[in-house]
């Protein structure tokens, strides 16, 4: 699902996506040819301790995925492109596209995700609205000033954060345009992430992302 708002001229976007799923993983690194890790594991190179370990991976994924579209759709994507004709169009779209810088980690969107995360997983609620009918601004706002464009990704079912986001990317269960914009937007630069329980789904991941935010 995919909102777009104009407040005072900025576009904010929403997007979550259910994965029902009855199998699942430890996260773990995977080897990944021809990269720069150091480039690639931006929330290794901060002092990210708001991270758990998973989190900084799911980061590491989504740069993975942006300094080289062709190469993790070969290497990734390619058993879900067989599922859907949706999930093709999104496998071939990316195997054609140019990379995009490695996003930054953000305290603030991550701080903003944790705390919808656990919300959410303890109650057992999907989508992007919060108990208190808050949205994503309003949790961004507590954390950080941003500016330009902010958007959020919910997958649910998993906690490995290869699988989160290459299901994400190769969403099956509707047009390729609304995760892939949020994962590989060239405006973003700023990304948070949130892991928590499901108490319906297991796990669910909040991502953020932010062209800018500083913190408060």
């Amino acid at each position: 699902m995919q909102k777009i708002r104009f407040i005072f001229g900025i576009r904010v976007v929403f997007s979550f996506f259910i994965l029902f799923t009855n199998g699942y993983a430890a996260y773990g690194a995977d080897t990944y040819s021809g990269s720069n890790n150091a480039a690639i594991n931006t929330a290794q190179n901060q002092n990210t301790s708001y991270l758990t370990g998973a989190e900084m991976q799911v980061i590491a994924e989504i740069n993975k995925a942006r300094t080289n579209p062709p190469q993790f759709a070969e290497q990734y994507l390619a058993e879900w492109a067989g599922k859907s004709s949706n999930a093709r169009e999104c496998y071939e779209k990316m195997k054609k596209m140019t990379p995009r810088e490695a996003l930054i980690p953000s305290f603030a969107l991550s701080q903003a995700a944790k705390d919808f995360a656990n919300e959410s997983g303890g109650s057992g609620q999907v989508g992007s609205t919060g108990s208190d009918s808050s949205g994503l601004w309003t949790r961004i706002d507590k954390y950080g000033i941003w500016s330009g464009v902010v958007a959020e990704s919910i997958s649910y079912g998993y906690n490995d954060p290869l699988k989160i986001i290459a299901q994400l990317l190769v969403d099956s269960k509707s047009s390729c345009g609304g995760q892939q914009e949020n994962i590989l937007n060239t405006g973003n630069r700023f990304v948070g992430v949130g892991m928590a329980t499901h108490k319906t789904y297991r796990y669910m991941c909040v991502i953020n992302f932010a062209s800018e935010i500083k913190d408060k």
